[in-house]
This record gives C-alpha cells, sequence and structure tokens, in this order.
C-alpha cells in the first residue's frame, strides 16, 4: 500500500498533518503539493475528486482504497490502521 498526500504551502491544515504524522509511514507517503507538481496534484485532486487541502489518499497498487479530506486525526488514525 501507499499514500498520497495533496497539500499547498501555507496551508494550515496540511502544516497540522505534516506535524502530527512527523517521520512516520514517510517510506509509504508522498507529499504532492500544489506549487511543486501543479500537473500531477490537479490530476490526483480530479481523480479523487476532491477540492480540499489535505487530501490523503490511499493505494492498494493503483486501485484507491480511502480518500480522506481535511485534517481529521481521527480518521488520519483509522487509514493508517488500514496500513498496517
Amino acid at each position: 500500500m501507499n499514500v498520497k498526500i495533496l497539500s499547498k504551502n501555507n496551508c494550515p491544515g496540511c502544516m497540522a498533518l505534516k506535524t502530527y504524522l512527523g517521520d512516520n509511514y514517510k517510506d509509504i507517503i508522498t507529499h504532492v503539493r500544489l506549487e511543486e507538481n501543479e500537473e500531477e496534484y490537479y490530476r490526483l485532486a480530479n481523480e479523487v475528486g476532491t477540492t480540499s487541502v489535505p487530501t490523503i489518499i490511499l493505494y492498494d497498487g493503483d486501485e484507491v482504497i480511502k480518500v480522506v479530506r481535511g485534517y481529521n486525526p481521527v480518521e488520519v488514525n483509522r487509514l493508517f490502521m488500514e496500513v498496517e
């Protein structure tokens, strides 16, 4: 499984999520920041139908398993329990 996180610079929820996760799961997380990779950011946002940041997308191979929109520690914990 792998995780992609859509984020933007200066987004309070994105910064809170980054702090919350720390270095945990860094081997499976790919951060896709709008300012650094606009094309990939919008491709993924359209794929899962989101305009919210942060958006966490859990994949099993190429299949989207779960999407968490916004910074919600309870949902973040549930998502990462599926990873373990």
